[in-house]
């Protein structure tokens, strides 16, 4: 006798007319709670029915007509229903029927729905009604489609049983149905508590819904709920501090002590380092409260429960090889694109293909990244012009000055000991390239790399027209990294052969540590810094730190952040430029007017202001949905190799890895293999041909 849904029912009437609950238990005794949960969660009318222990199932809750049916009848009407079927234990809350009905109705090619089950995730049972409540109101208007039908809570609509001829409680359905060409949705609205799915067998997704395979959707889905609750883990790539010491040196300090400094209970960070770091680096680390390093060789494997929410790499990616290994530690990748500067100078690379290279890496690794942050919307803007990022996926985050002054205290009012350059106590530090040169002897400084876009040799010619048209007698000092292309040296050495009273008054003193350049920016009378592009520009907040004017060009990125009234280098003339420099080497007062404002800016960038936003920016990122993997920096064969059913064992990887990492050992090893292959192919092109 079986019972057929009424018209009403079908055009989608009364719930209790339509859907039918079947609870799944190893026994009635463990059924008992899922019981009372589906009793308390659902309307009186709807019929509940459990089948235990491989009993016959029985009537729990439903009309006399399915309640006095033999067990032939009992069946036939059950397949008249749509069915929820809930493996015990699992908690269900309010609504979650009408939730798994709209997303298995949504469309008419789908057969099933499944809640999503938070169970294993912290707090989940215990704050499960307050979180499905706000589950329901964030569920998207078309849900997402899943690969597989499993899980502690599932709707089967009685449609796919009419198409199909498997009833919904059969554990043959989901085979069924997926043969008929119907889909599985995941109801992202709908939470439960159910239990995770023992390991081995199936797979399990994050909080217990068992899939046949990895289920994407299904674990992005849990992983943002979860992070909605509790803090998320970010994970920074920190191997550039091995680097040279520079401004993105000085801003992944910053950044790390920003975020567990005003972060702490928002984030868990971590810091990916590399080996060998210098004690003085290591030290800093060590202050930073909350941080926790992990340091990865380079041919080690990755530690396979190193796995973030946001792994953040804050400057430029420089291989795709990087960009693969965030890929595989994180949910989201984040990159900071600090500057286009290498987009747009070829001169900066060996050769026409590296530079190609670069912009062809440049644009696939910001295409694929999840978000970019930047530290200016002037460089933002320069991306979005040249087209290498979705707008939707943009945040300018600016960076913290208040750390890199030391966090002194208050950095305003600087003119009352501006005039104090030679006196007071000197940081141990002072940089052995100076050798014993009179400590009364006046320095004008110019901190940074020797790239062409640094602009040194403006510096020298500042630095000239003061000796000559000014009568001053001090000296220049240049510090920073020397770099391999786009360099400006031989221009700077053409400038100082030229004249027997540079020769004697400039000093070149390449790289300098952390204490010698604070050394050097408490002994400088005046910090020059003619950069003619920047992403941001730290160093004229560094002399403002040790009470120190700074000469700079209005314009870039500088712009956004320091007010152009208080720039004193009139692009590109040196002989006016260096009557302001001469102005605030003599006149205190103007001096300090410079540091004031300087420190008028840098009292807003703040590392608290640095932290919300990065915050902000993350949570904004794993709101949106992930950026699908980018396999266009893989050839076909390379993906035959290592994609998702690649032919490399995986135990090969890292060896082969580590080979192609040691070049005396790669070069005549894959040579001596493309020879062979080589052979091969002739070989068999040999025994081919015809006779």
């Amino acid at each position: 006798m079986a019972v057929m849904p009424s018209s009403s029912d079908r055009s989608g009437g009364s719930c209790a007319a339509r859907i039918l609950v079947w609870v799944l238990a190893g026994g009635e005794a463990a059924a008992s709670a899922t019981i009372a949960s589906v009793v308390a969660h659902t309307s009186p009318e709807t019929p509940v029915v459990l089948a235990a222990g491989g009993h016959p199932p029985r009537l729990v809750r439903g009309p006399d007509h399915l309640r006095d049916a033999d067990q032939d009848a009992f069946t036939g009407a059950v397949d008249a229903y749509d069915v929820a079927v809930v493996t015990a234990p699992c908690a269900v809350t309010p609504g979650w029927l009408e939730g798994l009905r709209a997303a298995a109705h949504s469309d008419p090619q789908v057969a099933a729905a499944v809640a999503l089950d938070i169970a294993g995730q912290p707090g989940g049972e215990a704050l499960l009604g307050e979180r499905a409540a706000a589950a329901r109101d964030r569920a998207p208007a078309v849900p997402r489609r899943l690969g597989a039908g499993a899980g502690a809570c599932v709707y089967r609509r009685a449609s796919a049983t009419q198409l199909t001829g498997v009833p919904g409680p059969d554990p043959g359905f989901e085979t069924a149905t997926r043969e008929h060409g119907l889909s599985v949705v995941l109801a992202e609205g709908v939470l439960v508590a159910g239990q995770p799915a023992p390991t081995g067998g199936r797979s399990a997704g994050e909080g217990g819904a068992a899939t046949a395979g990895p289920e994407p959707a299904l674990r992005d889905a849990l992983a943002a709920e979860r992070r909605r609750w509790q803090r998320l883990s970010v994970l920074i790539d920190a191997r550039a501090l091995a680097g040279a010491r520079d401004g993105t040196r000085t801003h992944l300090l910053e950044l790390l002590t920003a975020l567990c400094g005003h972060g702490a209970g928002r984030v868990a960070v971590s810091a990916l380092i590399p080996p060998g770091l210098d004690a003085e680096t290591r030290r800093r680390l060590t202050a930073i409260a909350g941080l926790s390093t992990i340091v990865l060789e380079p041919s080690a494997p990755v530690p396979p429960d190193l796995h973030a929410d946001v792994a953040h790499r804050p400057l430029q990616i420089a291989a795709d090889a990087e960009m693969l290994t965030l890929r595989g530690l994180a949910d989201r990748v984040v990159i900071t694109h600090q500057d286009l500067i290498s987009y747009h100078e070829p001169d900066y690379f060996a050769d026409a293909g590296a530079f190609s290279g670069y912009r062809a890496m440049t644009a696939r690794a910001l295409g694929g990244a999840d978000a970019v942050l930047f530290f200016s919307a002037h460089v933002r803007d320069q991306a979005l012009a040249e087209g290498l990022v979705d707008p939707a996926r943009c945040h300018v985050v600016g960076l913290t000055a208040r750390a890199t002054a030391g966090e002194a205290g208050d950095m305003g009012r600087a003119s009352a000991t501006v005039g104090r350059v030679a006196g007071g106590a000197m940081p141990a530090g002072r940089p052995p390239g100076l050798g014993a040169e009179d400590p009364a002897v006046p320095i004008l400084l110019c901190l940074g790399s020797d790239y062409r876009h640094k602009n040194r040799p403006f510096a020298i010619a500042v630095h000239a027209a003061l000796r000559r048209r000014h009568g001053w007698r001090g000296h220049l000092v240049l510090a920073g990294p020397r770099v391999r292309w786009g360099s400006s040296a031989a221009l700077e050495r053409a400038a100082i052969a030229a004249s027997p009273d540079l020769q004697a008054s400039v000093r070149d003193l390449g790289e300098v540590s952390d204490a010698q350049r604070d050394w050097l920016l408490s002994r400088a009378s005046l910090v020059l810094y003619p950069t003619l592009q920047e992403g941001f520009g730290l160093v004229p907040f560094e002399a403002a730190a040790h009470r120190r004017p700074c000469l700079w060009a209005a314009g870039s990125s500088l712009a956004e952040i320091l007010p152009a009234t208080a720039a004193r280098i009139t692009p590109w003339d040196a002989d006016a430029s260096a009557a302001a420099a001469h102005r605030l080497l003599t006149d205190f007062a103007e001096a300090g007017a410079v540091i004031d404002a300087v420190s008028g800016a840098a009292a807003e960038l703040t590392p608290a202001r640095l932290a919300d936003r990065l915050i902000t920016a993350y949570r904004a990122v794993c709101e949106q949905p992930p950026r699908a993997a980018d396999g266009g920096a893989l050839s076909e064969d390379a993906v035959r190799l290592v994609g998702p059913d690649g032919l490399l064992p995986r135990e090969i990887e890292r060896p082969l890895l580590a080979l192609a990492a040691r070049e005396r050992f790669a070069r005549p090893a894959f040579a001596a293999l493309a020879a062979a292959y080589r052979l091969s192919h002739w070989t068999s092109g040999r025994r081919r041909a015809p006779r």
